[in-house]
């Protein structure tokens, strides 16, 4: 199964929320998870504008966008307009 993850959902996954959880686990059994630019590009614009440390502006996006990658590499042709995932911490 393929799932494009949105910017509320990576949101609610770095907040460890109950709905991350359920995020996660959706994450955990997908084929293929893919990560919109413009989701990476609205998450590093929501941390900046909460005054967080540079360094978790630039870890976190860079973590949706890894999850999505480590995807895509089952996948022969991925759908190019997105990034593919990286693995969440906990992840089988």
């Amino acid at each position: 199964m393929k799932i494009v993850v949105d910017t509320y959902a990576w949101i609610e996954l770095f907040i460890g929320s109950r709905k991350g959880q359920a995020v996660k686990e959706k994450l955990g059994s997908a084929e293929e998870v893919c990560t919109p630019d413009a989701v990476l590009a609205e998450l590093a614009g929501k941390f900046i504008r909460e005054g967080l440390e540079s360094n978790v502006v630039e870890e976190r996006p860079f973590k949706a966008s890894e999850v999505s990658k480590d995807s895509s590499h089952r996948q022969k042709h991925s759908d190019k307009s997105c990034r593919t995932r990286p693995r969440v911490e906990g992840e089988g």
